[in-house]
Order: C-alpha cells, then structure tokens, then sequence
C-alpha cells in the first residue's frame, strides 16, 4: 500500500514539475571591422568600458519579437555568451585595427586613458513582424576624456539588418553582420571627436 502511494505522488511531482528544454544549437558574434583608418598611430590612449545591456538582454538567450513590446526566447538557441559580453572584445579588436590610437586599454589601465568609449545595449533581438525577418541591433554610445570627466559626445547607433531566412540561424548570420557594421560606425565616431577635440586644444595652445 505504501510503496504504491509513494509511486503515485513521485508521478505526480514528476508531471508538475518544469520541463527544461535541451539547447540543440548555440552560437557566438566574430565579426568586426578590420578597417586601418589610419596610417599612423597618434599618442592618444582611450579606455572601452564593459558594455552594459538592458533587461532582457543580460544572458545567453536568443531573443526574438512578433508582436509590439513583447520579446521572447527561443527554446533550442542560444548565444554561448550574453550578447554585451560577446560584444565588448569586438569593439575593442575594431579600435585596434584602425591604428589610429597608440593603446586601447581595458579597465586595469583606466587611470592611463585619455578618453573612455561606454556603451549600452539597447536592444538585440530578431524581428518577425516585419517579412522577411530583420535583425535589430540599438546602442548608446559615450565618449568621455577621463582628464576632466567631460562628455565629449554620445550616439544612438541602430543597425537593422534583413534576414535571408526567418530562423534562428538566419537570425545569426545577420547579427554578425550587424556587428560588423556597428564596429565600422564606433570607431568612426570616436575617432572623429578625438580628432576634433585634439585640433581643439591644439589651436587653443598657439593662440594662447
């Protein structure tokens, strides 16, 4: 009688409980703009800050939308990373290639940085509503010289990339080239202020 009851309720426990579903597929972001922008480094040093992401956004699930303000997680796909963490040594190999600073550092070297790069991921999720499928990727951007702590300019930076299939995978090969694409456009960005602001001072000591 006993070891009978004790059976049913395990069965019952069994049924109730969650079932996790096994991830079948998992993926990671490589791409990156390799672009020289310059043909000579300058003496300047800038600091990228570990990207900071929205709600939403902060683990390794794949997201996607197929209707307005909702977001939702496919069951079988995933990032082997959160997207900010897979992000963050892109955007810092990108600013190496373009040669144009003479060091980018990570936090341990922070006090030695001319200027900090902050970012914050705003949205990066797969979007069905729209056919074919596009991929979304929105982040702010930050530039700030640490010397004085004073914002020298901020962006919004929206790439949408089409999907050539409206699967995860599609999803994917899109957010990479997502990436690439915003890379290309950050160190535009930083380049061009830290420019602007370095011919800024420079006239600023001849006239003075």
């Amino acid at each position: 009688m006993y070891p009978f009851i004790s059976c049913m309720v395990l069965l019952l426990l069994t049924a109730c409980s969650p079932v996790k579903t096994q991830l079948t597929n998992q993926y990671k972001l490589e791409h990156f703009a390799r672009h020289v922008l310059s043909k000579k480094a300058s003496n300047q040093t800038i600091l990228v800050s570990q990207p900071e992401a929205l709600s939403g956004y902060q683990t390794e699930q794949m997201m996607y939308k197929k209707r307005p303000f909702e977001i939702q997680a496919f069951a079988k796909n995933a990032w082997i990373s959160s997207p900010a963490t897979m992000l963050y040594p892109l955007m810092v190999q990108s600013l190496q290639y373009s040669h144009y600073f003479f060091a980018v550092t990570s936090g341990v070297y922070a006090e030695s940085a001319d200027y900090r790069l902050d970012t914050q991921l705003i949205e990066f999720q797969q979007n069905f509503i729209v056919k074919p499928s596009v991929f979304e990727l929105v982040l702010k951007a930050s530039l700030t010289r640490i010397e004085d702590a004073r914002l020298i300019a901020s962006k919004l930076f929206v790439e949408r990339i089409p999907c050539t299939a409206d699967t995860p995978y599609a999803g994917v090969i899109a957010a990479n080239k997502a990436t690439a694409l915003l890379t290309a456009a950050l160190n535009e960005f930083v380049m061009y202020h830290v420019k602007k602001k370095t011919h800024s001072e420079q006239v600023k000591t001849v006239v003075q």
